[in-house]
């Protein structure tokens, strides 16, 4: 299956509402564009840098889980950039 490529929130949001609920009531804008920003990457051709998307639908699903689970494990109300950052990059002791 090809990398979504844009088509990240229409396809979070089919995803939400095959359940009875609302993306947007689960996740903040800001969330949405740091688990967007997450999946991407730099990456060369020839002279230029150009974004690849790594938004695969597992990967997607895999992420967006661990920054439900941060959020609802620490009082957040939405997921929201801190939240998804929280998620993926745990504080080290």
């Amino acid at each position: 299956m090809p990398a979504l490529n844009g088509e990240t929130r229409d396809y979070l949001a089919h995803k939400f509402a095959r359940v009875g609920a609302e993306l947007d009531k689960v996740v903040a804008a800001d969330g949405l564009a740091r688990v967007m920003d997450e999946l991407t990457m730099r990456e060369k051709q020839g002279f230029k840098e150009v974004r690849v998307s790594r938004a695969y639908p597992l990967l997607l699903q895999n992420v967006l889980t661990k920054a439900m689970n941060f959020a609802a494990g620490n009082g957040f109300k939405q997921v929201t950039a801190d939240a998804v950052t929280g998620a993926l990059r745990p504080a080290r002791w």
